[in-house]
């Protein structure tokens, strides 16, 4: 999903061919795993972390073009929105003081950019839902001006019909909001938390990342308020949950899921389990099976709160990840009595 594309309309044959590569790579991928072909290395660690840009109110500031243009760092990246952008941390060993090196990494970057901002008039802020944000701040006017942004938008509404979407959350008060595109997406925003494993263990730490969801989430975040209303103690997850309303083929999973049961065997058997998902962004790549680029885009498009990833070693071995996504982007409001 981090890569730009040159249109935003497609074709059934777009579709079609895209499916038919999809199928082969996983096929690909279910014999490099069966016959040992993943990488056995590890363990790293990584992170990307999204952020928002705000006005000295503390409301959006949709001036991620002219900030990115001007800080011209390949680790900060554009997001749905334009008042949203996304750190990316370079990958460490898992070692000695791996976090405090990480942390003074992204300490320097962070100094740099709240520079870049203030220049802007403007400051970056970590938060998992702006509690000023206003539902009329989510309108196409500040989707980030990409095509792959303006592509999701034009299949998910396709995808439903072309109907519109509504939001319903009962809380401690009621949220209800109606729109006809994905911004409400970008009301949410994460600390992605990702490690490498050696791929015969990898199914072990994707369970093991997923029972660890619950009090983690329970530790680390505290973000009732959306659009001026105090709904759940944490209203990010269920608001993303229902932004993107795209089901499976049988129309029982939602895209974005905690999932029902473990992984057995192999993170293979996830991935391969991402065929039942409509394809939403049909972007064909001419490359052999073996990048398995085509799966991995899809993979992109389905947003497990724990998600499967497939990376390259140097030496060009897949290998999988496995990314950690509940946390919210940084502290949150303290505590409602």
């Amino acid at each position: 999903m981090g890569e730009n594309i040159d249109r935003a309309v497609f074709t059934a044959e777009d579709f079609q061919a895209f499916e038919a590569r999809l199928r082969a790579e996983t096929q690909t991928l279910l014999e490099l795993d069966a016959h040992q072909g993943l990488s056995s290395e590890g363990y790293v660690v990584g992170f990307e972390i999204e952020a928002w840009l705000v006005d000295h109110g503390c409301s959006p500031s949709p001036i991620n073009s002219s900030f990115l243009e001007i800080l011209a760092d390949p680790l900060v990246v554009p997001e749905l929105s334009r008042f949203n952008v996304e750190f990316i941390c370079d990958p460490w060993q898992l070692s000695d003081d791996v976090l405090s090196r990480a942390l003074a990494s992204l300490t320097e970057l962070w100094v740099h950019c709240n520079e870049v901002a203030h220049g802007l008039d403007a400051n970056i802020l970590l938060i998992g839902t702006l509690p000023n944000l206003r539902d009329q701040d989510l309108s196409l006017a500040n989707l980030s001006p990409l095509k792959r942004y303006a592509a999701l938008n034009s299949e998910a509404l396709r995808q439903r019909g072309g109907g519109s979407l509504t939001v319903d959350i009962q809380g401690e008060q009621h949220l209800r909001s109606t729109h006809h595109d994905v911004m409400l997406e970008a009301a949410s925003t994460s600390f992605q938390i990702h490690l490498k494993t050696p791929a015969q263990l990898a199914h072990g730490y994707y369970n093991a990342s997923s029972v660890a969801s619950g009090p983690v989430l329970a530790a680390g975040v505290n973000a009732p308020y959306v659009f001026g209303l105090d709904v759940w103690r944490e209203t990010r997850i269920p608001l993303f949950e229902q932004s993107v309303p795209l089901t499976d083929t049988t129309g029982q999973l939602s895209r974005v899921t905690f999932g029902d049961c473990h992984v057995e065997g192999s993170l293979a058997r996830l991935l391969a389990a991402n065929l039942a998902y409509p394809v939403l962004l049909p972007i064909l790549v001419d490359e052999p099976p073996e990048t398995l680029h085509h799966l991995r885009l899809h993979n992109g498009t389905i947003w497990r709160w724990n998600r499967a990833l497939i990376g390259f070693d140097a030496d060009g071995k897949p290998h999988y990840r496995i990314e950690h996504r509940p946390l919210p982007s940084g502290p949150c409001p303290p505590a409602r009595p």
